[in-house]
């Protein structure tokens, strides 16, 4: 990891958050990445999830009552040229 080269050139300590992260990161990985699917299970199966652009409401699935689809970000994208 980056953190232990990064903090002594800086003059700083290395910290002991950096020195755990760096001991268990095969654990902390597993547990991001569980907690991250739970987050996004929970997010999707509520329907609360909604697209801005600009302060505008771009996409919501409370509204739409249509699923996301790759071809349905696609058509967004191209309408509002971010691509």
């Amino acid at each position: 990891m980056f953190g232990s080269k990064i903090f002594p050139k800086i003059g700083w300590e290395n910290l002991w958050i950096v020195q755990t992260l760096e001991e268990r990161r095969f654990l902390f990985c597993m547990g991001f990445y569980l907690i991250g699917n739970m987050l996004r299970h929970k997010l999707m199966t509520t329907g609360a999830f909604e697209i801005y652009f600009d302060d505008k409401l771009v996409y919501s699935k409370l509204h739409s009552d249509i699923q996301l689809s790759h071809e349905l970000i696609d058509s967004l994208c191209k309408m509002y040229k971010i691509y």
